[in-house]
């Protein structure tokens, strides 16, 4: 037959419970630091994909101008 276990104190109660939440907040700083950083990465990127077209673009307007040019 099954015995009920002993009671457990509430500073031991207490004092898991404050370790595992200080994991969870290790856990979601981590988690937001990596999310941050693949934003940056992306913004980045979509700023040097606009240089590039513009670049490219600049370049077909000037040689669009030179031949309503001539």
């Amino acid at each position: 037959m099954p015995v009920p276990k002993k009671r457990q104190s509430k500073s031991r109660k207490n004092s898991r419970k404050f370790t595992w939440k200080q994991e969870a907040s290790k856990q979601t700083s981590k988690a937001l630091s990596k999310a941050k950083l693949i934003l940056k990465q992306l913004l980045a990127e979509e700023k040097i994909e606009e240089k590039i077209e513009g670049k490219t673009e600049g370049k077909t307007e000037e040689k669009t101008e030179e031949n309503e040019k001539s």
